[in-house]
């Protein structure tokens, strides 16, 4: 995908979940002013690699290849420390999972990428300036010289857009439920499903690039509800 190919995706679902562009836009120069001193990067290691992806639907240990990349998506992130007992290589996160758990990790030394959008401008503006490591900032929107458009819209679609930016040789998607959201304090269940139904439709996409370009489609293994 390319940004001209998302846009219009993006428009798409900014009209079936009544979301303000604008918002989302001042939402990235927020945080691109925030990590202005903190220009991003990918270290080489993590490029090209096998790669596994968490959601918060998690439930039992699954044994990992030696050199496989972990993402982890947001809410996922207490089900992966609990059963993996270690830090995963990349969270993605828009901020509204276990901030403590999320924090240790970056200090640790795993890689966030931190994305903006028009409901998070205040959690931006108070956590991300005391996050201690490396962070990437990503947008939904427009980029900017230091905010990336992956794209994706939700943490675990947008986990998969960018290990396949990483060229991920394959990608294997673990604890995922795209039919019940996780509950979390003040959750808008019917508009979370609705998300979860986006989500769903944009691995999909995903999943038809990765076959297009000749690399093995997105696999689901026993670790996902409803699949």
């Amino acid at each position: 995908m390319n940004i001209r190919e998302w846009l219009p995706i993006y428009s798409g679902i900014c009209q079936e979940l009544s979301i303000n562009p604008a918002d989302d836009f001042l939402s990235s120069v927020r945080l691109s002013a925030i990590l202005d001193q903190r220009p991003p990067k990918i270290p080489q290691e993590l490029m090209g690699k096998e790669v596994s992806i968490f959601g918060p639907a998690l439930k039992k240990y699954e044994e990992l290849k030696s050199n496989e990349l972990t993402v982890v998506a947001d809410s996922g992130i207490g089900a992966f420390l609990s059963i993996y007992r270690r830090n995963p290589d990349i969270i993605v996160t828009d901020l509204d999972g276990d901030i403590s758990m999320i924090k240790r990790c970056s200090a640790e030394g795993t890689l966030l990428f931190v994305h903006s959008h028009g409901d998070n401008m205040g959690a931006i503006h108070d956590v991300v300036p005391t996050i201690e490591g490396n962070i990437i900032g990503t947008t939904q929107n427009f980029p900017l010289h230091n905010i990336r458009n992956y794209f994706g819209f939700t943490d675990g679609d947008r986990s998969v857009f960018i290990a396949m930016a990483l060229k991920a040789c394959s990608i294997t998607i673990h604890g995922f439920d795209f039919a019940s959201p996780a509950v979390k304090e003040s959750t808008r269940m019917d508009r979370k499903k609705e998300k979860l139904k986006i989500a769903e439709r944009l691995v999909s996409i995903a999943d038809s690039e990765m076959r297009s370009a000749g690399l093995p489609g997105i696999s689901f293994s026993g670790n996902n509800i409803g699949r």
